[in-house]
């Protein structure tokens, strides 16, 4: 009974994390560090990036389920403008700790 309260409790905790969307260029670098990534391209217009946009969140934190909280150091969506294909494109992120 108690694994079950515990799992809905940090249920609730991931579903109530919000992703932080930044613009590609002002992400940190990490080097030599685990990262796990997904890209989502193709939005032609606001509605269909704000589409990506919730889809690259999504994904985030349905991955996020499936870690183990310790082990995930920072996690975000990033996204860019292409100009030459005139396209949205986003990123999402999620860097592993390597380290206890």
């Amino acid at each position: 009974m108690r694994f079950v309260i515990l799992g809905s409790i940090l249920l609730v905790a991931i579903k109530s994390m919000a992703v932080p969307i930044i613009k590609s260029g002002e992400e940190v670098k990490f080097e030599n560090i685990p990262v796990i990534s997904k890209t989502f391209k193709g939005a032609k217009n606001r509605a269909e990036k704000k589409e990506l946009q919730i889809q690259c969140e999504k994904w985030v934190l349905e991955t996020l389920k499936s870690l183990e909280q310790e082990s995930v150091h920072k996690y975000w969506c990033s996204y860019k403008t292409d100009v030459v294909l005139r396209e949205y494109n986003f990123v999402g992120k999620i860097v592993l700790r390597n380290w206890k």
